[in-house]
């Protein structure tokens, strides 16, 4: 399942009961060297994430993105 700003895609009802992990994506400040398992040490693209998910254990990536801005 991914979580992508607010919005859950995927079977949400396959997480029931699962103790699956939690990878994070940022893909601007992130590091796909990074364990991705916390928000503090996030991945930087979906596929680094997905390679580290275990089918049928009920992981979770969440997909956050930073905004630059420029004055």
């Amino acid at each position: 399942m991914v979580y992508i700003h607010g919005r859950t895609h995927g079977n949400p009802g396959i997480m029931s009961g699962s103790r699956g992990k939690s990878f994070f994506v940022e893909p601007v400040f992130g590091a796909d060297g990074n364990s991705g398992e916390s928000m503090d040490a996030p991945l930087q693209t979906l596929l680094a994430a997905y390679n580290k998910t275990v089918s049928g254990r009920g992981d979770v990536i969440y997909l956050f993105s930073s905004v630059a801005s420029t004055t």
